[in-house]
């Protein structure tokens, strides 16, 4: 349940902002704003692709440091045993 309320719902909105940011023409409809007709291209890719590798740098950082506070961490008391 945490998992999902913080990864699997902001991730759209997050992803769809971006992708929203690189329209060029928006359709009108009687309420206001529709759909995007026409994107850039070239930037939808640069901000896709660079917000994709800044978030798997990020999330490698944070992997580093988990390892790095409990590297020294001992789960069982005794070492096991070779026979």
């Amino acid at each position: 349940m945490l998992m999902s309320m913080f990864a699997f719902i902001p991730s759209p909105i997050f992803f769809g902002y971006i992708i929203d940011t690189t329209c060029l023409v928006w359709g009108k409809t009687c309420t206001g704003t529709g759909n995007c007709w026409l994107y850039n291209g070239e930037a939808l890719r640069y901000i896709l692709n660079f917000t994709a590798a800044g978030l798997v740098v990020v999330g490698t950082l944070f992997d580093l440091g988990v390892w790095f506070y409990v590297k020294d961490l001992k789960i069982f008391d005794e070492e096991l045993e070779m026979e």
